[in-house]
């Protein structure tokens, strides 16, 4: 079987986010992979510290997945994933969200670079 060559959009994808004193690691999976696990965008783990992220994936739908898993991951550093009892509740609210987010910044693309450069000052 012929190996596909990755999307131009995947490549700076990054590697390795920090989210509060956690660092997840960033895994680019094949779609045959993820259909091996049960079909899948994106799934994160707070154990394990990881998000993986399916290849294959339009541009929209990569930045929607991505901010998705970070968003998982920013409940499970608030503690705020409950350990499946609300699962398909949390899942709602971080689908609709990451809808919103992705369209704003979309919509917005001033904004977004207003907003990176702000936020870094920060930084500094």
């Amino acid at each position: 079987m012929k190996k596909r060559k990755k999307m131009n959009h995947y490549n700076d994808m990054p590697r390795r986010v920090r989210v509060g004193n956690l660092w997840f690691d960033i895994e680019l999976v094949s779609s045959e992979a993820s259909d091996v696990s049960g079909g899948f965008y994106g799934a994160s783990s707070g154990i394990r510290e990881n998000i993986l992220i399916r290849d294959g994936q339009s541009p929209g739908n990569l930045a929607d997945t991505f901010i998705h898993e970070v968003m998982h991951c920013i409940l499970t550093l608030c503690e705020a994933d409950d350990g499946g009892e609300r699962k398909d509740e949390e899942e709602f609210y971080v689908t609709h969200l990451a809808h919103g987010i992705c369209r704003f910044w979309q919509d917005n693309p001033k904004v977004a670079i207003w907003w990176a450069h702000v936020n870094a000052m920060e930084l500094e």
